[in-house]
């Protein structure tokens, strides 16, 4: 027996995110057991899925060969064969994704992308199991994570950067930092470097400190501080803005984060995010 993947009804956009569910759907198979089978997070693929990232190239071939569909299918919609359809046989053999010609494969390098998301999510991992428990483990990727950030052209960092849900008011564009480098490399540098730093703090903190709303979040650092003499205060009006306190304060708790003593900062209720 040969189930079909449903086709997209007439009037919705067909997305990779709508094409991947719709191709999990059809064989029955949970999120859960396509990240066991693939090795990939599921809260990557439930983002994926959303809408909230896209998966690079080597994802989508790993996603396509557990799914028994076209990897192109899922990246553009079009196959060289006839509508995806899988086999509900679990025997079967998936059949080999078709080779892309050199004119077909994207211009964009993902070998660094992909090292960086799967730093990414293996740090993810690691902070919910306790970065006590493998701190040197934890330091090292964090170190490689960094490199690799920096090997990232614009288009490349912020896509990451919004894979990890930066808060986009106060993140450049790709056009913006390319406009920077036409005019001031080593504050385009700076910029993109602010950036990095955010992206790291998602994978340390649990959430982008820009994308807090600010009057939650220094409530929870002054009620660190007076247990804490090395977080900083705010002054006497308070934290002007994100920038000062991130500044102030990132360095300290990324150390409380490797002892498992920071807030945990992907908590919604607790630190509602910006609009």
């Amino acid at each position: 027996m040969v189930v079909a993947v449903k086709d997209i009804p007439e009037g919705q956009e067909a997305t990779v995110a709508r094409r991947l569910k719709e191709a999990r759907e059809a064989i029955g198979l949970s999120r859960s057991k396509l990240a066991k089978a693939t090795g990939i997070p599921m809260k990557t693929i439930e983002k994926y899925e959303y809408g909230h990232s896209e998966p690079t190239l080597t994802r989508l071939n790993q996603i396509g060969r557990e799914l028994k569909v076209d990897p192109r299918w899922l990246m553009d919609g079009e196959s060289a064969s006839a509508p995806p359809a899988v086999s509900d046989n679990d025997d079967s053999p998936s059949p080999p994704a078709p080779a892309r010609t050199p004119a077909q494969t994207p211009a964009k390098l993902f070998d660094t992308m992909d090292m960086a998301e799967a730093i990414l999510d293996r740090l993810d991992e690691l902070r919910g199991d306790g970065f006590e428990q493998s701190p040197r483990r934890v330091l090292a990727f964090v170190g490689d994570l960094r490199g690799l950030l920096k090997r990232l052209e614009p288009d490349e960092l912020i896509a990451v950067a919004e894979a990890r849900g930066l808060y986009k008011l106060d993140c450049p564009s790709p056009a913006n930092l390319m406009d920077r480098f036409m005019q001031d490399s080593d504050e385009a540098q700076s910029a993109c470097g602010d950036v990095e730093e955010r992206i790291i703090d998602t994978a340390l903190l649990g959430g982008d400190l820009f994308a807090l709303e600010l009057e939650p979040l220094a409530r929870a650092l002054d009620a660190l501080s007076k247990n804490n003499d090395r977080i900083a205060r705010p002054g006497l009006f308070g934290w002007r803005n994100h920038v000062q306190l991130a500044s102030e304060v990132r360095a300290e708790l990324r150390k409380l984060a490797m002892a498992s003593a920071a807030p945990e900062f992907g908590d919604r209720q607790q630190f509602p995010r910006r609009r």
